[in-house]
């Protein structure tokens, strides 16, 4: 009981050395907070109410990106580390430029966009179209590149350009525009169960250009193609490579296209013996590199012994415990092919 209760203390003690509770303060009533460290993939997000938010997190450098939709956007890069128990963040409208936009795909608003709007430091600001495609947003003075996002369409080329917001005299009004993408393929990639084969690597060929994407967690992917022959490759270590070939017409899509991966298996095979005969009757146990057994084979009158159609691209062992011989085990070794000639030299107790 004594070394658990050490060994309690010092788990607790190592997680509150390794990060850190503080409270942030605001100077308006709520608002939302975007934060990440330098090797998260996404970032993460909280709002805040009654002008407060409580963190817990590692001692690390963080990047923060505090927003409200009256006020301009702050980041700030934090060490928690070095962070009191509390602290104050104040918004100012001092220096906001106010920009009112509207989303268009020829005369049609575009709702649900995401535009977000880069800085000279590539700091990037998001706002979303509501569904008359108007959006709205305050931002510090400076340069932009504007881009946006919406699946099915693409930006017009004009939207490359630099636009320069210095002026806090009154709105910008700005208008982005959208040209549509009116086909798109998409599907799913399963095995011969039909189970998703998650994060599998799909190539999509549609004319000169070549697309690379993975796979969801239900095995599904989609993609935005131009009318014309788009090739599909799929591919997953463990599974034989597999594919399709469509015609996509004008203003039409595919949307249930499936895609199946086989697993590839291989075979083993060999003769059982004791360095003079050959031993008939012998179970033999081939096993995965978690100790696993994966199936039994016995060997015939002749000694001989086969495994078929073993999942591969793994490590896996063979082992046999006959009471006449000694315990017996390979080392480990890679199945990537069929295997011939794999004898086992067995030695008498």
């Amino acid at each position: 009981m004594y070394k658990i209760r050490i060994a309690l203390i010092f788990f607790i003690l190592s997680i509150l050395s390794f990060s850190k509770e503080f409270t942030i303060h605001f100077n308006i009533p709520n608002g939302n907070i975007k934060y990440y460290k330098s090797d998260d993939q996404n970032s993460k997000t909280l709002d805040f109410y009654n002008s407060k938010a409580n963190f817990n997190l590692e001692n690390e450098t963080y990047t923060f990106l505090f927003s409200s939709s009256d006020y301009t956007p702050i980041i700030k890069e934090i060490n928690i580390k070095e962070l009191p128990s509390e602290i104050y963040i104040e918004f100012s409208k001092k220096d906001t430029i106010v920009i009112n936009g509207i989303v268009k795909c020829d005369n049609n608003h575009i709702g649900g966009t995401e535009i977000k709007f880069i800085d000279s430091l590539n700091r990037g600001y998001s706002v979303t179209s509501d569904f008359l495609g108007r959006f709205k947003i305050n931002l510090p003075k400076g340069n932009y590149k504007i881009k946006s996002k919406k699946f099915g369409y693409t930006n017009k080329q004009n939207n490359s350009l630099i636009y320069e917001f210095t002026s806090t005299a009154k709105p910008y009004n700005i208008t982005i525009n959208l040209d549509q993408i009116s086909s798109y393929i998409g599907g799913r990639v399963i095995d011969e169960k039909r189970n998703p084969v998650i994060d599998a690597e799909v190539t999509i060929k549609n004319g000169a250009e070549t697309f690379y994407l993975k796979t969801d967690e239900f095995g599904m992917f989609k993609k935005e193609v131009s009318s014309g022959i788009v090739t599909l490759i799929c591919n997953k270590a463990g599974f034989i490579t597999n594919g399709s070939v469509r015609k996509i017409e004008n203003n039409s899509s595919i949307s249930n296209l499936e895609i199946v991966l086989t697993k590839t298996k291989f075979n083993i095979q060999g003769v059982v013996t004791d360095g003079v005969k050959a031993l008939p009757k012998i179970p033999i146990i081939i096993h995965d590199e978690d100790i696993n057994k994966i199936t039994t084979v016995v060997s015939d009158e002749n000694g001989y012994y086969e495994f078929r159609d073993i999942e591969g691209d793994k490590e896996v062992f063979i082992s046999i415990n006959d009471p006449k011989y000694k315990k017996f085990k390979t080392d480990l070794f890679r199945l990537d092919k069929n295997i011939d000639n794999f004898n086992l030299i067995l030695e008498e107790k």
